[in-house]
């Protein structure tokens, strides 16, 4: 099957979205990690581990929801970078509480945490997705 073949039912359209939206999270995240690894900035080993582990997961489940179709592997991925990211999640709503009364602000803080945004649509795309019930078939 082809991969545009996802989009003819909304079901398959969403989770196919948020398996992508997965893929260019880790995709981001690995990027992040290796990029602070080459320009020598210090992190500590339980943030690389935590970059590094969210990377993966958010991967493995984009491609297995894209390979096998089956949904629970991607809720699982974006329940886990999700859980992992809440602190972050919480500051970046201050930021965009606070951001509302500077000039050219707000569009500063989502450019800086885009990879939260795009954890934040992959996750709604993906429980939409498991909402919608299958067309049933004649």
């Amino acid at each position: 099957m082809r991969i545009w073949q996802n989009f003819r039912e909304w079901r398959t359209g969403l989770a196919t979205a948020s398996a992508l939206t997965a893929l260019l999270f880790g995709a981001l995240q690995v990027r992040e990690l290796f990029s602070a690894t080459l320009n020598g900035v210090p992190t500590s080993d339980p943030t690389l581990a935590s970059t590094l582990l969210v990377a993966f997961v958010s991967l493995a489940g984009g491609v297995l929801t894209l390979r096998r179709g089956n949904l629970v592997f991607l809720l699982l991925a974006w329940s886990f970078v999700v859980g992992n990211r809440v602190a972050a999640l919480v500051a970046l709503g201050d930021e965009l509480a606070s951001a509302y009364s500077a000039e050219n602000a707000l569009l500063g803080v989502l450019v800086a945490n885009l990879d939260l945004i795009l954890a934040t649509a992959g996750t709604i795309l993906a429980f939409v997705a498991s909402a919608l019930r299958r067309p049933r078939r004649a």
